[in-house]
Formats: structure tokens, sequence, C-alpha cells
């Protein structure tokens, strides 16, 4: 018998590798990808093929942070991240002019980047459900 941290291990492998498979088969031209409840740990860079993306959906998964590749989804309006383990996010966020519609709430963010008020589109923002104790005016 193996130990139990190994068989997890296995799990998130395939968990990963399932992913990585699923994204080499998706049409570049894709415009809205639901993962939801995949058991994910780590987003790959290879996300960022999907240049025409415009509705990513990620909630309740197991991701502690997510690729710089995130930053090339030029074209990406609405990106759903509740329901993880992130506590920052990539200074590529920057990159994402035309992000509408944020949902970082249920995960483990105890202050929030700068980088999010510097998003020119956002207008939606779910910051709920964190570790934040206070927020600077």
């Amino acid at each position: 018998m193996g130990n139990p941290q190994s068989k997890g291990q296995s799990r998130d492998t395939s968990a990963e590798d399932k992913l990585l498979a699923q994204l080499e088969t998706v049409d570049a031209n894709t415009t809205r990808l639901d993962l939801k409840s995949r058991g994910i740990h780590v987003l790959p860079d290879e996300i960022r093929t999907l240049k025409q993306l415009k509705w990513l959906n990620l909630p309740n998964n197991h991701l502690e942070s997510l690729p710089d590749a995130i930053g090339e989804l030029a074209n990406l309006a609405t990106l759903r991240l509740l329901g993880n383990k992130l506590s920052a996010i990539p200074a590529s966020f920057a990159q994402l002019s035309q992000l509408i519609t944020l949902d970082l709430s249920k995960n483990q963010f105890k202050q929030f980047s700068p980088v999010l008020g510097a998003l020119p589109q956002l207008t939606e923002l779910n910051l709920q459900y964190n570790l934040v104790e206070a927020v600077r005016r």
C-alpha cells in the first residue's frame, strides 16, 4: 500500500494532466471556458493559447496561485475564481484591460493588490469571504 499523500499527488497530477489534454483540444477561437469543480491545483501556462477567451470560470478548485500567462488573455471580460485558495494575483493582471467582472470571493486574501484598482473596465468586483481584516483608505 502506498502512503495517502502519494495517492493525493496522483489524483492532483491526474487532474492537471486532464486539464492539459482538454486545453490542447479546445479551439483557439473559444470564447467561454467552464472549469468549475475540477480539482485543479495549477492553471497551466498553456491557458495563454486561448486568446479569444472572454469568459473563464474556475470556481471551487484548489488554485493557490495563477500563472503570469493569465495576463495574456487580452479579451477576457469575466473571470470567476471564487472558492479557491488564492492569496495573491500576479502583476500580469494589469494587462487584463477588458476585464469587467472579477470574482475573488471565498479565497485566502489578506490584502488586495493595487492592480485591481488599475483595471479600467472593471465594474463588478466580488471580494467577500476572504481573510482581510482592514481596508486602508
